[in-house]
C-alpha cells in the first residue's frame, strides 16, 4: 500500500491509499474523498494519481472519476455502471474504459 503526503494550509496530511474512496477531476485539480468523510482539493490532474497508485487498487471509470476497488459494490457492464459501497453512488462507465473493466472480478454481465 502506498502512503501519500499532501501539503495543506494546516500542515502535512499523510494518508494510506486504502483511506481514499475516490478521486474526482475538477479541471486541473483533483478532489480526494476520504473514508472519514473529509475531502481535499489539490493541484494535480487525475492522470497523475492514476500513474502512481498501486496497480489494481483504483479503477478509472471515466474522464473524471478514479475509484478505490475496496469501495466498489458492483461493476455492471450491461448498464455501464459502477456502484460504490460508500453512499451507493453510481458512476457511468465511458466506452473507452469498458475494455479495462471487463476482466475485473467485480464485473458482472447480467445484474441480479
Amino acid at each position: 500500500m502506498r502512503e501519500f503526503s499532501f501539503k495543506t494550509s494546516k500542515g502535512l496530511l499523510t494518508c494510506n491509499e486504502r483511506n481514499i474512496i475516490k478521486i474526482t477531476s475538477i479541471s486541473n485539480y483533483s478532489k480526494i474523498f476520504f473514508d472519514d468523510n473529509t475531502t481535499l482539493v489539490i493541484a494535480r490532474v487525475l492522470k497523475w494519481f492514476e500513474a502512481i497508485v498501486t496497480p489494481g487498487q483504483f479503477i478509472r471509470v471515466n474522464q473524471s472519476v478514479l475509484i478505490n476497488t475496496d469501495y466498489i459494490k458492483i461493476i455492471d457492464l450491461k448498464n455501464k455502471l459502477v456502484v460504490s459501497d460508500h453512499n451507493n453512488e453510481t458512476f457511468r462507465i465511458s466506452k473507452s474504459r469498458m475494455i479495462n473493466l471487463k476482466d475485473n472480478p467485480l464485473s458482472m454481465q447480467q445484474p441480479v
